[in-house]
């Protein structure tokens, strides 16, 4: 039986590589302003836990399923909030997949906050 060297379910590749070219490959897809706000995350994070270029790769691969909407909020609430930051990368993504994942409840209330009619999201 073959040694399996990636996870089938996300990708994540298990063999040594330089995980510095591999993160900056998946940051590169971001905008300029997402990519701005999760470099930020990444370096905030890094003045309190201790992050290697394996958890940044893991991190960003962790977020590769997510659209970039939801990594922008989730980063600015990661930021917004001072207690968060020395929890790490791991709350951070976390926070970003469960911004994600709630995204339209989220909308939901927001409109009802504001005073807007909730309507439902359509796919364009």
């Amino acid at each position: 039986m073959p040694k399996v060297t990636y996870c089938p379910c996300c990708g994540y590749d298990f063999r040594n590589k330089n995980w510095a070219k591999e993160s900056e490959k998946l940051l590169k897809r971001y905008s300029h302003d997402t990519y701005e706000l999760v470099k930020k995350t990444i370096k905030v994070s890094a003045q309190y836990t201790e992050v290697t270029q394996k958890d940044v790769y893991k991190f960003l691969m962790g977020l590769s399923t997510v659209d970039e909407d939801s990594v922008f909020d989730g980063c600015k609430t990661f930021l917004h909030r001072q207690n968060y930051h020395t929890k790490g990368l791991n709350y951070a993504k976390y926070i970003i997949l469960n911004t994600d994942k709630n995204k339209e409840k989220i909308i939901s209330r927001l409109r009802k906050t504001i005073g807007g009619k909730s309507v439902e999201l359509k796919d364009e």
